[in-house]
């Protein structure tokens, strides 16, 4: 390649995702700050966020944002969306991404039969009692009459509708 050579990546081209366009390929992918206590972003969570954005990443992805009490750790270090109390958190999150330029989007998450080694109030639930080679226990396993409680906890609250 001569030095006067242009080199063309598509990593710096936009992208256009149905009604959204991405100013480039670039993504933060799911990670969190730490900056939660009790299932609750604390203060300088939106500040992480904001930095990340404006670094010229088009998208970032919030990490691990809980949708239903029985998939929490106990230690509640992850953000617990069924909360109705949560909402100012994922809010601050997706107006901190969207100010620095990037399209905001949250992971959300049932651990299902893993807790990933954390300490939890319920048992897993997952499909079968199958057992994750990452867990010292089995999973209870998941009931029908059981399904539709857990598919509300992916719906947002009504008063987010």
């Amino acid at each position: 390649m001569t030095a006067d050579a242009t080199v063309h990546s598509p990593l710096g081209a936009p992208l256009r995702i149905r009604e959204h366009t991405l100013r480039n390929r670039m993504v933060a992918t799911a990670h969190a700050t730490g900056l939660v206590r009790e299932g609750l972003g604390l203060p300088g969570d939106g500040d992480y966020w904001a930095r990340i954005a404006s670094g010229g990443v088009a998208m970032v992805i919030t990490g691990a944002t809980i949708t239903a009490r029985d998939s929490q750790p106990r230690s509640g270090n992850l953000i617990e969306a069924f909360r109705p109390e949560a909402r100012p958190t994922l809010q601050v999150q997706a107006q901190a991404i969207s100010a620095g330029g990037a399209l905001p989007v949250c992971q959300l998450v049932h651990l299902g039969r893993e807790t990933r080694g954390a300490e939890t109030w319920f048992a897993p639930v997952a499909p079968s009692s199958v057992r994750s080679p990452r867990e010292p226990s089995r999973p209870t396993r998941s009931s029908v009459s059981g399904c539709p409680r857990r598919a509300r906890c992916w719906r947002p609250p009504t008063s987010a509708r």
